[in-house]
């Protein structure tokens, strides 16, 4: 039996840049510091970046999970170093006095907060709902911040795509974790507003079910949903957007057998929207439950509908190429949920993204879980190809030419079908304050 670590003990120290080098080591490290007790400290904070150090939504993301297990006098006590620009923060979990004292208090906890910018909420989330699924009481989350961001999941991919797998992978209820978009939030300024609850956090007896996700079977149902808000941004322009999607999936249907004919389409304007924003996700079911994704937000790059369009569509049907049962943004998110899981996860990918090494890595540094990694195809590219449409084929083929190792190197994938493996800690519910 593993056991929460004292918070006497000198703190595990991690390398803040490195792999991704991003936030991500950030909020995962908070989750598994905050969940097993364990003092932390992570240096040279995203020192790879142009603007290295901490900007607002990683502050906020450290913030939240320390918040859910302390009274708010405790937080500023706990953790150190979170301020603007910052490359170097620790942080003390709390007792199990602390957790105690703060499971005495009855009924739903209800927590805010606001990243004060156009931050991605979703990745607050990613910081929070684990600490918040093993917790003590339920909690409602406030988030303030951009419900649609790039370079981070939009909303819309968290509720459609990866709160349903978490759910039916992980032996979560549909009713235990719920959201509402209240106000939409896109750049510059942000302010949008999303409602969580966590109504049913897991048992002392509760554990999170394995990862299954090895077969991915045939696609069954193809459904897109655009969206645009403001005074930039018309029905029209979605109409066009969804159009060029279209277009991408027909010309490529003869090949990936997707259901393009019957595709299931919404256009949404939204009224209530803080500044103009427009994008697109389309989402493709199989006959084993997968959902993977393509996604794509109207930026300074992708700034017309049909590059909009063809963006998310190039990104759907590379997804689907790859061949694996989970798209990027998906594989990554799972490692922490495979790492606190009961028995033995087991995840087909894609392309290995860096964002999943980096998860595996901090998983590692800071649980007894333990990964394997097993790259299952050989990788080849078409000659007549886009540089980003990297296929998987037979090498025999006169036609294609494998992928050297150093052409994506630098794009930190690694191409090609992989099984991740991973033998979790088994962490019970209401694990604050109590180790396993």
């Amino acid at each position: 039996m593993m056991m929460m670590m004292s918070s006497s003990h000198v703190p595990t120290t991690l390398d803040g840049s490195y792999g991704e080098g991003g936030g991500q080591i950030l909020r995962n490290s908070i989750s598994y510091a905050t969940l097993l007790g364990i003092p932390l400290q992570i240096n040279k904070i995203r020192a790879g970046r142009s603007q290295p150090g901490l900007k607002a939504q990683h502050i906020a993301s450290l913030r939240l999970p320390t918040q859910l297990v302390t009274t708010t006098g405790r937080t500023v006590d706990l953790l150190k170093g979170d301020t603007l620009h910052s490359t170097s923060i620790t942080y003390t979990p709390p007792t199990q006095k602390d957790s105690e004292t703060n499971e005495a208090a009855p009924g739903e906890r209800h927590v805010t907060m606001e990243i004060g910018t156009a931050g991605s909420i979703c990745l607050l989330l990613q910081a929070s709902l684990p600490v918040a699924l093993f917790g003590t009481t339920p909690i409602r989350f406030t988030l303030g911040g951009g419900t649609n961001a790039t370079m981070a999941p939009q909303y819309d991919y968290w509720y459609e795509v990866f709160l349903p797998m978490l759910q039916s992978q992980c032996g979560i209820s549909p009713d235990a974790v719920t959201a509402r978009v209240v106000r939409r939030g896109y750049y510059p300024k942000g302010g949008g507003q999303v409602d969580v609850r966590v109504s049913k956090p897991l048992t002392s007896i509760q554990t999170l079910q394995p990862v299954r996700l090895t077969e991915r079977g045939e696609p069954i149902s193809l459904r897109v949903r655009a969206y645009h808000a403001g005074d930039r941004w018309t029905r029209q322009h979605a109409t066009q957007m969804t159009r060029a999607a279209r277009d991408i999936l027909q010309r490529h249907q003869p090949r990936l057998l997707l259901p393009v004919d019957d595709i299931s389409e919404e256009i949404v304007t939204e009224h209530d929207a803080v500044g103009s924003g427009m994008g697109i996700i389309l989402i493709i079911e199989t006959s084993t439950g997968c959902l993977l994704a393509g996604s794509a937000l109207c930026d300074k790059r992708v700034n017309t509908p049909v590059k909009v369009g063809t963006a998310a569509a190039n990104e759907l049907v590379q997804t689907w190429m790859d061949g694996g049962c989970v798209d990027e943004w998906l594989q990554d998110n799972m490692i922490i949920y495979m790492a606190l899981a009961k028995g033995t996860s087991r995840m087909i990918t894609g392309s290995l993204s860096l964002h999943t090494r980096t998860a595996i890595w901090v998983a590692e540094k800071l649980t007894a879980a333990r990964f394997t990694v097993q790259r299952l195809d050989v990788v080849t590219v078409d000659d007549d190809a886009q540089p980003s449409k990297r296929l998987k084929g037979d090498p025999r083929d006169k036609n294609r030419q494998p992928v050297p190792e150093a052409e994506y190197g630098e794009q930190g994938r690694v191409m090609g079908r992989h099984l991740i493996e991973c033998v979790g800690i088994g962490l019970h519910g209401r694990a604050w304050g109590r180790g396993i």
